[in-house]
């Protein structure tokens, strides 16, 4: 693997490039001014391979692992954090739609960038590019993360599972908690889903990825994923931070269970409901089944907020909210041993 080893300085007048390669090809290139790195020498001396998948923007977006070295003074120590790097390509050809996508990703990163809470992946910065920047066969809108080695919940929740059974009510904590501290700054999630909450080596997961996320006290439109998503989004004009708790209470019934009934429509149907209420009442289903039925509750109005979910029994049961994580570290070392060689 080729690696680019050269730290360039960065300048007050004009934003410094910095590449990082792989497998003998530049696959990305970050521009930082000298008001966003602090004058800091920067070097990102190591990538992975780039995932594809689609997210929240509407676009293919790659995902990509990195080390980020910087240097606060010359000849002094120099420090590394490993950083995601996500790439958003942006249209080649119209310059206003360029421009609205830019808009767009930057009141994204901003707003995630505004929550201060450890179950929330930190936006390190953000680089949209424009015409100046970059050539037009290379548009793309570039951001930093804290990166998460060990990729979302979804990917390892059967070894959660297996590893101990409390891994579950931690992981649901972890989840509330993290919402709780975005629904304190008037912000609503709506796409709250095991793929957007990432894992981190000491236990902890984040939410990442406020595609569809928003800020304010009403909210409209419909946006998600289907089978999440709370039924007053299609069936009320407007709604509030609530639509997130919906989904929580969804969320915890399928890992609960290990139910997941594929779903067309935007919400569950009347008899997924059913089934699930008959399946919570059982003897032996408390206090999850209870927190479920409250996360669930038709009536928005009678629907609890995070932060009374925290007050839930269930909730108040986890002490220590961080997951036993044995088996995911193993599988994640042994990919990386696999793709070394």
């Amino acid at each position: 693997m080729e690696r680019n080893q050269q730290a360039k300085s960065i300048s007050a007048q004009r934003p410094t490039e910095l590449k990082y390669r792989y497998q003998g090809n530049v696959i990305a290139k970050v521009y930082l001014t000298h008001q966003q790195a602090n004058d800091q020498h920067l070097l990102i001396s190591k990538a992975n391979r780039a995932e594809n998948r689609d997210d929240a923007s509407g676009s293919e977006a790659k995902f990509q692992a990195a080390i980020l070295s910087y240097q606060p003074d010359p000849g002094g120590p120099t420090y590394t954090i490993r950083v995601g790097i996500r790439l958003i390509p942006l249209d080649k050809e119209n310059s206003s739609k360029r421009e609205d996508q830019i808009q767009e990703l930057t009141r994204q990163q901003e707003l995630q960038g505004s929550i201060d809470s450890p179950h929330v992946n930190k936006v390190i910065f953000n680089q949209p590019f424009d015409a100046k920047t970059t050539k037009t066969e290379n548009r793309k809108a570039y951001t930093l993360y804290e990166l998460a080695p060990y990729g979302d919940a979804l990917t390892h929740l059967e070894n959660l599972i297996a590893d101990d059974p409390e891994n579950i009510p931690r992981l649901i904590k972890q989840m509330v908690l993290g919402l709780n501290d975005t629904h304190k700054m008037n912000i609503v999630h709506r796409d709250v889903k095991l793929e957007n909450f990432v894992l981190f080596e000491d236990g902890y997961g984040k939410w990442t990825d406020f595609g569809f996320a928003e800020q304010g006290e009403l909210f409209s439109g419909i946006y998600g994923t289907k089978g999440l998503m709370a039924p007053e989004m299609s069936l009320d004009p407007i709604y509030t931070q609530k639509v997130d708790v919906w989904s929580i209470g969804i969320l915890a019934y399928e890992i609960m269970t290990g139910d997941q009934e594929p779903n067309p429509e935007v919400h569950i149907g009347q008899a997924f409901y059913e089934k699930i209420t008959a399946e919570c009442k059982r003897p032996g289903n408390q206090p999850w089944g209870d927190f479920v039925m409250k996360c669930l509750c038709p009536m928005v109005d009678q629907r609890p907020t995070m932060a009374e979910l925290l007050e839930h029994p269930w909730m108040k049961s986890v002490g220590d909210v961080r997951l036993n994580m044995a088996s995911a570290i193993d599988m994640c070392e042994r990919k990386d041993e696999i793709g070394d060689q």
